[in-house]
């Protein structure tokens, strides 16, 4: 059975549909190359928001997965200091890896 992945994506003001489904097309191949089963995307679309995040730590939590899939670390956050903070969280509160395609 293939382990549970999920994806985040902060989306920004003015970026056009087709580079974010490029985007969202990209983490689900990652995840399938890797031999993932490809849950959902977490969606940020608020700048500063958190929500998405939170609710993608709970979804962790619930499903049991380990696996996370950003274009890159700086989805999480631009600040390096809140995006330390963040990938602390997801390993503390959900035992999660993330993966980045670095892709900004």
């Amino acid at each position: 059975m293939k382990r549970l992945m999920y994806g985040y994506l902060r989306v920004t003001g003015g970026q056009p549909d087709e580079e974010i489904l490029g985007i969202e097309r990209d983490l689900a191949t990652f995840a399938e190359v890797e031999g993932f089963c490809f849950g959902e995307i977490f969606h940020e679309f608020e700048c500063g928001s958190q929500r998405a995040f939170l609710a993608l730590v709970e979804e962790l939590r619930r499903s049991a997965a380990r696996d996370v899939v950003v274009p890159s670390t700086e989805h999480l956050a631009h600040n390096p200091v809140l995006r330390s903070v963040m990938l602390t969280s997801l390993r503390y509160w959900a035992d999660a890896r993330v993966w980045a395609l670095d892709r900004s």
